[in-house]
């Protein structure tokens, strides 16, 4: 099939056009799904921590604080993303017999691409 005179070079430069949005794009999507795995895991693990701390009596060793620490970090650990590191802290508040335990995760998320930054919070708190 022969192409019209003024159409030859047509395919090349409407690849040239619509290519780099098509990357930014692409990119932009593996980095969201980066970013939600970490954000998965971090909640995951500030969870698991929660539980684990939740069903160990204040006297028993080791301390529920300790327990639900070693129990995010492992659950952190047990998902390999190897990205990042998050800081997790655990705390009481209130007064017995209304003590209550908090558990916290911080992560820093660094995007892939250089300028995709400014689409995602660089700092996840849970």
């Amino acid at each position: 099939m022969k192409l019209r005179r003024g159409r030859r070079g047509s395919h090349i430069t409407e690849f040239a056009l619509t290519a780099p949005i098509v990357f930014v794009l692409l990119g932009a999507t593996t980095d969201y799904a980066a970013y939600l795995n970490q954000r998965g895991a971090v909640v995951t693990a500030v969870r698991e921590g929660a539980r684990v701390g939740a069903i160990i009596d204040l006297e028993d060793t080791p301390s529920p604080i300790d327990a639900a620490f070693d129990a995010a970090t492992t659950s952190w650990n047990a998902a390999e993303i190897k990205l990042a590191t998050p800081v997790f802290t655990t705390n009481y508040s209130g007064a017995e017999p209304d003590l209550k335990m908090q558990v916290n995760g911080a992560l820093t998320y660094e995007p892939f691409f250089a300028g995709l930054d400014m689409l995602f919070p660089t700092n996840v708190d849970f």
